[in-house]
């Protein structure tokens, strides 16, 4: 039984993408177990170095920026944007007698708004953190409630605009407007949007942790302690340097700037006049 060139090929190109796959899936899943025993790691010698107050001070101040609880804020960010999105449509509505397109514009004015101030936000982020100004950390409790504030108006705004779309696609016959096509232009147009703009409100907040953490740092290294640090290799004993690093912890030793990779550290220990009393 003979096969044909153009019968073959495909098998032998799915085989191959397919082993293609399979390794990038490994390689994924084994960098993302890698990945997390890092991270476990670091987080049980950072919960060693809390026993020092300033250390605790620092990451405690970390963790309130890092993770936000501003109710508030996100609250009333979605009730403004309820308010604000029919006060729209009732003023476009008395303007051009069409219900629906109307709502298709107040969508759409919305999720120009909250572009707007999520570009605000992101730029005054990168200016003030590019120059490494201590004005950034000042604020950072306010700019991480505004740009929280900002995503939660744009997720109201694309839940109303979905669920316009759903209500064209499912009752179209119950849509009274000529202008259909335009109405699901404009709703599409918001949508796609909303949708860069939530994703710029999580690029907001990973460039503020970003900047935060040397500011921080420098904020309180003036107090950090003198720590021994024992590997497998060797032991380095000096003063803290920097506590945020992801994969590396840095120590001043004899004016000497020396790093070592978290999950490398058997053991370590802190000076004993620092250690807070439970």
């Amino acid at each position: 039984m003979e096969f044909t060139y153009n019968e073959v090929v495909p098998y032998v190109l799915a085989a191959l993408l397919t082993g293609v796959i399979l390794d990038l899936v490994k390689r994924i899943v084994t960098d993302w177990f890698e990945n997390k025993k890092r991270k476990k790691r670091r987080r049980i010698w950072i919960k060693t170095l809390r026993s020092d107050g300033i250390i605790d001070a620092c990451i405690k101040e970390f963790e309130k920026i890092e993770s936000p609880q501003s109710f508030s804020w996100s609250f009333g960010s979605a009730v403004l944007g309820v308010i604000l999105f029919f006060i729209l449509k009732s003023t476009i509505d008395n303007l051009i007698r069409d219900t629906w397109l109307s709502m298709a514009y107040s969508t759409l004015i919305c999720s120009i708004i909250s572009c707007f101030f999520v570009g605000i936000i992101g730029r005054h982020i990168i200016q003030n953190g590019k120059r490494g100004k201590m004005e950034l950390l000042n604020k950072s409790e306010k700019i991480v409630n505004r740009n929280m504030g900002v995503r939660w108006f744009t997720i109201i705004i694309i839940s109303l605009t979905i669920f316009f779309i759903l209500i064209i696609y499912f009752g179209s016959r119950n849509v009274n407007t000529q202008n259909l096509d335009a109405v699901n232009s404009i709703l599409m147009f918001s949508l796609c949007f909303c949708s860069a703009t939530l994703a710029h409100t999580f690029v907001n907040h990973k460039d503020l942790i970003k900047y935060i953490k040397p500011l921080l740092n420098s904020k309180y290294s003036e107090n950090f302690p003198t720590i021994k640090i024992v590997t497998s290799a060797t032991e380095l004993y000096g003063k803290l340097e920097y506590i945020f690093g992801e994969e590396l912890i840095s120590v001043l030793d004899g004016g000497v700037t020396k790093v070592i990779e978290w999950d490398k550290i058997i053991a370590l220990e802190l000076e004993k006049r620092r250690m807070q009393k439970d």
